[in-house]
């Protein structure tokens, strides 16, 4: 049977359930408030080339790279030396001593073991586990794995998601297939989306009904859904909430165990900027000693593409930190490193990585939401549903709008 389905939110998430919808033979209605899609993903010019203020890496065969040749979206290569390097010196202890570089390797798989029983899991759905009760750290700590913290840390923090100290073991478990094929060896090559990442999802939202600039003031979820708009009323069979946590209970229909729920997730500051400049550190670089909550502000993550005039830099800060104090953090700390950074080409200081604190987590409030699928006829996808990765939501998205339409 046809549905007419709506889609709050047109980033990754709610475009590709939107498109799987489509492909499925449904009728869909993407409402997006803001006049451009793509949510985090979002690139800006930089002298001859796009800097990706987002999400930036693609991975082959993965959701994204198969998405990307569907729109006949070019992937763009990354050069050998721009591929992530472990630097400073958390980590030179290690990788200088050929037996201490072994025991990693050989940790490493004892971790690959943990994972994939925690995997297993996880895809049963069972209740809160201990990597829901205790943080990455201290699950290192209990697994005898703390040699790995360094390395897993530049991984964690670097790409926004928080700190090992406080962060539930189970949110790095759900990542660890990104790092993984890099940690492994598995994985030799890494892409980027010719044009930039934003350009991927102005394609797709090409092919659907997109209606930009269009605010949901209100959703009641039933048969039909109502969704209440400030250009006017319609009636939907079924409706998918692809919004970020903050705005969904502002127009959900929500229970009480839903609002509860809503109000304990938690978001991470993550700014990232691009900078032109010349003396830069090259290819991608993390700094895991300035992965520390004490280093607020100090860039934990370095990117410059092979003979390009620009760099990027991705940083976790306090929220009361402004992103004026932000960009001197970061000039101060490239002066350290030998770089001499000048004009500032883009800064984007990202509520990222919604996530729930350890107290929630344990108390099994990753396994809660994912009891709402359904509920009165509406499904949720997007980052606290999933993870906050393009690769995540999208995947989660399509598997999703399968198994139920």
């Amino acid at each position: 049977m046809r549905l007419r389905v709506a889609v709050v939110g047109a980033g990754p998430a709610g475009l590709s359930a939107a498109l799987t919808l489509q492909d499925i033979g449904h009728d869909v209605v993407v409402y997006e408030k803001r006049p451009r899609v793509g949510g985090k993903c979002f690139s800006v010019p930089a002298h001859s080339m796009r800097a990706d203020m987002g999400a930036i890496a693609v991975a082959p065969c993965s959701k994204v790279a198969g998405l990307a040749a569907r729109m006949g979206r070019p992937l763009i290569e990354f050069n050998h030396d721009d591929h992530p390097s472990l630097a400073r010196l958390d980590l030179e202890p290690v990788f200088r001593n050929s037996w201490e570089l072994a025991r990693v390797a050989v940790d490493l798989l004892r971790f690959e073991h943990h994972y994939r029983d925690w995997r297993r899991r996880d895809v049963r759905g069972e209740g809160a586990q201990l990597e829901d009760r205790v943080s990455l750290l201290e699950y290192l700590e209990m697994k005898k794995l703390s040699r790995l913290s360094p390395i897993l840390r530049a991984f964690l923090s670097g790409y926004g998601y928080g700190f090992p100290e406080t962060t539930p073991a189970s949110y790095f478990l759900a990542y660890y297939d990104v790092p993984r094929p890099i940690l492994l060896r598995i994985q030799k090559r890494c892409f980027t989306i010719d044009g930039g990442y934003d350009a991927l999802w102005r394609d797709v939202a090409a092919r659907l009904n997109v209606r930009l600039s269009s605010s949901v003031v209100s959703i009641i979820r039933g048969d039909p859904c109502i969704v209440e708009t400030d250009l006017g009323t319609e009636k939907f069979d079924k409706i998918i909430f692809a919004c970020p946590p903050d705005e969904l209970k502002m127009c959900l229909d929500s229970s009480g165990e839903e609002r509860d729920l809503l109000d304990r997730v938690n978001f991470v500051s993550y700014h990232s900027l691009a900078f032109e400049g010349r003396g830069l550190l090259g290819c991608c670089v993390h700094l895991p000693d300035w992965c520390r909550p004490e280093q607020a502000g100090r860039p934990m993550l370095w990117y410059r593409p092979r003979d390009a005039d620009f760099c990027q830099t991705w940083s976790i800060a306090p929220p009361e930190m402004t992103k004026q104090t932000v960009e001197r953090c970061i000039r101060d700390s490239a002066t350290e490193l030998g770089a001499d950074i000048g004009v500032t080409i883009s800064h984007r200081a990202w509520r990222y990585f919604p996530h729930f604190p350890l107290e929630a987590s344990a108390a099994g409030a990753r396994q809660q939401v994912r009891s709402w699928q359904g509920r009165r006829n509406g499904f949720f996808v997007g980052e606290i549903f999933s993870f906050a990765s393009a690769e995540h939501v999208v995947g989660h998205a399509q598997a999703l709008m399968h198994e139920f339409f």
